[in-house]
């Protein structure tokens, strides 16, 4: 809660996945302090098409959402909650379980909880802040690479390994091990 890197709106229907983007499109829209709630974002509620999907939404059906949608690429990644890593230190375990392939303007990065047989979505605000205390303690932003989570100290340095990750043929995994 104190990192603010994430926006859990908590909704009482199974829409998570369509509050969690509207919190994502229209943040800096509604009052900060109430950001959680569904009521902040219903009046955009129309503008997104939903047509042929089935609430909650499945990893699948993002692929639906995203021809209907071209303007918007999900990421969507998952949580293995916090385990201790070989300093001891308490580590959130996050990874990619679903990397858009669209080229649209706007990206939104999820969180997707599934616990007992339920399933949610969060927005993910600051990928950075969300992952970056567990990798450096010196409170700078790194910069990480959506597809591996591979992380940076300088944004050019991201933006040249995720020049060449797209360049990598179809298929291939993006892995970081030097700097290309």
């Amino acid at each position: 809660a104190k990192k603010k890197a994430i926006i859990n709106v908590k909704n009482e229907d199974q829409e998570c996945f369509k509050w969690a983007i509207l919190s994502a499109l229209h943040h800096e829209e509604v009052d900060q302090k109430n950001a959680n709630r569904p009521s902040q974002y219903a009046k955009w509620e129309n503008e997104l098409k939903f047509e042929g999907i089935d609430f909650p939404v499945s990893l699948k059906a993002i692929d639906k959402f995203e021809r209907q949608n071209l303007a918007i690429n999900v990421n969507v990644y998952g949580f293995d909650g916090v385990k201790k890593g070989e300093d001891e230190e308490e580590d959130i375990q996050i990874y990619p379980l679903r990397i858009s392939k669209n080229t649209g303007p706007t990206h939104v990065d999820l969180l997707f909880l599934a616990c007992e047989g339920k399933q949610h979505y969060c927005w993910i605000k600051s990928l950075s802040r969300l992952l970056g205390s567990q990798i450096s303690e010196h409170g700078h932003e790194l910069f990480f690479c959506r597809r591996c989570l591979s992380h940076f100290s300088r944004i050019s340095l991201t933006i040249t390994w995720n020049i060449a990750v797209r360049r990598m043929p179809s298929g291939s995994r993006c892995r970081r091990k030097d700097p290309p």
